[in-house]
């Protein structure tokens, strides 16, 4: 059940500012070309898209990545200086990190 809610939070994560990231900045530019000259702004999500593959496969491994794109998000973003940025972006890393460590340690 914990690796159920690990895969689910990390997708609807990932979906959800892959998706924001897509969009952004595409309005300013009509049609497709507008969401390909976007696509730098989604990479960094990508990443996320990747460590959830691998905890797939591996959870333990996956967890670890999650943690580190926690902390890595907190020095892109600076989300440890703002409460609701950090709760936004960083601690649900944390949450879904933690989740699959919690499934490993567990077996």
């Amino acid at each position: 059940m914990i690796i159920t809610t690990a895969k689910i939070l990390a997708i609807l994560y990932a979906g959800l500012f892959t998706v924001f990231a897509v969009l952004s900045g595409a309005e300013n530019i009509d049609g497709v070309k507008g969401l390909l000259l976007n696509l730098p702004n989604v990479a960094p999500w990508l990443l996320v898209w990747v460590a959830l593959f691998v905890a797939w496969k591996s959870p333990r491994l996956g967890g670890i990545l999650f943690l580190l794109l926690a902390v890595a998000s907190m020095l892109f973003f600076n989300s440890y200086k703002e409460i609701i940025l950090f709760s936004v972006i960083s601690l649900p890393l944390i949450v879904i990190g933690i989740l699959f460590l919690i499934k490993t340690k567990n077996n």
